[in-house]
């Protein structure tokens, strides 16, 4: 059974079974002197609910080619950190 979609706003740190359908905004990389560290995105849901995402360097990847900015994608599974 697929998890219920949730909102952006809805998101905090109490679980990582979040489902969200959201645009990528903004997707840009960090790097170090010797390679890439993160990948660094800004979501958006249809409510206009915003969030940084960052893709750690052993994970990118993974997950690179599946976000470009501007479409729509649904995240789910990952960990919130209120900063």
């Amino acid at each position: 059974m697929t998890p219920p979609e949730h909102r952006v706003s809805e998101l905090n740190a109490s679980t990582m079974f979040w489902r969200i359908r959201v645009k990528i905004l903004r997707k840009w990389f960090e790097y170090s002197r010797r390679s890439r560290r993160t990948m660094e995105m800004v979501f958006c849901d249809d409510q206009g609910s915003m969030i940084h995402a960052i893709v750690s360097k052993r994970h990118i990847h993974l997950f690179d080619d599946m976000f470009e900015e501007m479409q729509w994608r649904i995240v789910q599974f990952f960990k919130v950190d209120i900063s």
